[in-house]
């Protein structure tokens, strides 16, 4: 259970990826560089595997689009790893309809991030939670469990989590209060000197790959 005490003691987490304003670090590295809540402060130019856990927004890789984008113009060079292979990208753990806890239970049971063994863990939920009304304190544990897990089985992989973008009325009326459940997950296990950042939310993530592409 995570102390609201020992949230308020952290410094707040940014909205940027750590990826906006990458270092000069040797390459491929995710090093743990001094920065306000102990985590590295970038993440310099490289090759990097690259893990997506998420849901319908993964699995339909409109998400990976964005950040293909953001890699590109960072100097990072993504190889995206996960256990399906069922939806328009590459390789990811994205899947449609399923919920923060459902997902967590996925990792935890089936060791998704030991399997996928990557630098980077990208997550990306919580759309189907806020749909369905879910309780923030049951969503915060499960999130935090989630991430515990994959620290767990992957001690040197660095988690970007992603914020949720609003969409209409109903969904944007709770959105910002799980995004700012999000932001103090990240700030806690920053705080802890975890290896993460946060990642803002953007409207892209709703629009198709042959939309960005041509």
């Amino acid at each position: 259970m995570i102390l609201a005490g020992v949230i308020s003691s952290c410094p707040s987490a940014p909205d940027n990826p750590p990826w906006v304003a990458a270092g000069n670090s040797s390459s491929g590295s995710t090093g743990n560089s001094s920065s306000a809540g102990g985590s590295s402060s970038s993440i310099a130019g490289g090759s990097y595997t690259i893990h997506m856990i998420g849901d319908s927004i993964t699995a339909m890789d409109n998400s990976r689009v964005v950040y293909e984008t953001e890699f590109t113009g960072a100097g990072i060079i993504p190889t995206w790893v996960g256990s399906q292979t069922d939806g328009n990208g590459e390789n990811h753990d994205g899947y449609s309809g399923q919920t923060i806890e459902q997902v967590s239970d996925l990792v935890i049971n089936s060791n998704l991030a030991a399997g996928a063994g990557a630098d980077i863990t990208m997550i990306l939920l919580g759309a189907n939670n806020i749909i369905s009304g879910a309780n923030d304190q049951a969503v915060l544990s499960n999130y935090s469990n989630m991430i515990e897990s994959i620290y767990s089985q992957n001690s040197s992989t660095r988690v970007v989590c992603g914020m949720i973008h609003p969409r209409d009325t109903v969904f944007t009326n709770v959105v910002e209060g799980y995004n700012d459940n999000i932001r103090t997950l990240v700030t806690y296990f920053s705080g802890r000197g975890e290896k993460i950042g946060l990642r803002k939310p953007l409207m892209l993530y709703m629009i198709p790959r042959w939309l960005l592409t041509g």
